[in-house]
């Protein structure tokens, strides 16, 4: 083994009060750590080693190994197939993501299939829009559900995990498909190297999904974003199928659809909708808050969709009022609230109507105003910034502060360095907007947004610091 290696030690089973683990240790590139799953359910019979635990544990590592530019040993057989796939996978991946170069994979030993008598027909089933559209579309062959704790919901949120589990268990039961959880530092362990989300929670959970191996000889994936606004991701119909074994089928699914047409079949069926999860704020452990942008842009399009009343599915009603206040987290969010938008038939709900032409209109600015932010430095440390376009950059700080207010003091609190600096720019401010600076401390909604904020405000307003302290 060369000091270079990144080394997957060969997997090792155990059993402790009635808990099921399989877990592998990683170690080089940086790395030194053991990955684990844990489960009530026996990964494979007698709670042994599952067969393809070497390639769910590579799946894991293989991102640091590439990320490292080192060789990837990996401790036990391995399937020849799948290791052609990867090879293609790390190609793909390294053209997307430069920094991750195409690594070399070498198992103790290559094998050309290792056995299975499963039959399963299995889906990721999170309770989202996504999940519940491919299970709509594939109901009459589909046997168990997979959810993965410690991915989108951290392994610390004990509570909200059993919330999950509960519900997702319930759906499931009336389903009449089999769940099969399991909790895994694997997003944890991958951060050093890997964003979860953006690079890496495929891979991930087609490992998850091949510890279950001796339950599904195929999985299905559902698709995060339709063909046409198909980007570098941690799924993608390009990358996933490559993840197959002889015996366990990836299949990427529901790329032919939207978001909103996924939420239209959700909202024709009761099951899918009573059951529906997609919040990510999850704010004093509610299933979905009806609070956060995601909560308000799933109710929207429901409500476009012809279900006004989600009292059972949300902890609030939409509020309309307040959609005018939400601002887009990724282009992926601006796509799902345009899809929206325009399957809303004119006048045919006037109020969401007007709302949603101020949303837009709100967050078409912001977009304008934010490139802005690549010459703030430059701009705002001007020697000549007073005579510098005045009307110009005075409207500008006028949208600025509207549109992205939290960002707006931020940069400014960066720029303004040195006391002379701070001072002039919070005499300009100050006079101008100094009811935006005391409304914007006091209506901030979220305790983490305030504290950023004031945070910001503090390191050049001194009225900021007394603000907080009366509060």
């Amino acid at each position: 083994m060369s000091k270079k290696d990144v080394v997957v030690a060969e997997p090792v089973s155990s059993i402790d009060a009635g808990r099921y683990s399989v877990s592998a240790r990683v170690v080089g590139g940086g790395l030194d750590g053991e990955v684990w799953f844990r489960s009530d359910r026996e990964f494979a019979a007698g709670g042994g080693v599952p067969a393809l635990a070497p390639e769910a544990f590579c799946a894991i590592a293989l991102q640091g190994a590439m990320r490292a530019g080192s060789r990837l040993r990996v401790e036990g057989e391995m399937e020849g197939g799948l290791l052609e796939g990867l090879a293609r996978y790390q190609e793909i991946l390294h053209r997307w993501y430069p920094e991750y170069r195409v690594v070399d994979i070498v198992p103790d030993a290559t094998v050309a299939e290792k056995p299975s008598t499963a039959t399963g027909s299995g889906w990721f089933f999170s309770g989202g829009a996504d999940s519940f559209f491919t299970y709509l579309r594939h109901r009459d062959a589909l046997t168990h559900g997979l959810f993965l704790h410690g991915a989108d919901i951290g392994l610390d949120e004990v509570r909200h995990r059993e919330l999950v589990a509960k519900r997702l268990g319930e759906a499931a039961e009336e389903m009449g498909v089999e769940l099969l959880q399991a909790e895994s530092n694997a997003a944890e362990f991958s951060s050093a190297y890997s964003s979860w989300a953006k690079q890496l929670h495929g891979p991930g959970l087609f490992g998850f999904a091949m510890l279950f191996g001796g339950s599904i000889d195929r999985v299905r994936i559902a698709s995060s974003s339709p063909m046409d606004k198909l980007h570098p991701w941690g799924s993608h119909p390009m990358t996933d199928y490559l993840w197959s074994t002889a015996n366990l089928k990836v299949i990427h699914d529901g790329a032919d659809h939207t978001r909103y047409e996924k939420l239209q079949a959700v909202a024709g069926d009761g099951l899918a909708l009573k059951h529906l999860r997609v919040c990510w704020a999850n704010v004093d452990g509610r299933y979905n808050c009806g609070r956060c942008e995601k909560c308000m842009r799933t109710m929207a399009a429901l409500r476009v969709a012809g279900i006004a009343d989600l009292g059972g599915v949300f902890a609030e009603p939409l509020d309309v009022a307040r959609l005018s206040a939400v601002r887009y987290s990724s282009s992926g969010n601006e796509d799902d609230w345009n899809w929206t938008i325009g399957a809303l038939e004119p006048g045919a709900d006037p109020e969401l109507e007007e709302a949603m032409s101020v949303l837009r209109s709100a967050n078409e600015l912001a977009d304008a105003v934010r490139p802005f932010g690549k010459r703030a430095d430059e701009i705002l440390t001007c020697p000549d910034w007073e005579r510098l376009l005045p009307k110009m950059r005075n409207k500008l700080f006028d949208n600025l502060a509207a549109s992205d207010p939290q960002w707006f003091a931020g940069r400014i609190a960066r720029a303004a360095e040195g006391e002379a600096a701070r001072e002039q720019v919070f005499q300009r401010l100050w006079g101008r907007r100094r009811r935006w600076l005391r409304r914007a401390l006091r209506s901030a909604e979220r305790g983490r947004f305030r504290a950023r904020l004031r945070s910001a405000l503090r390191r050049f307003w001194p009225w900021a610091q007394r603000a907080r302290e009366r509060r």
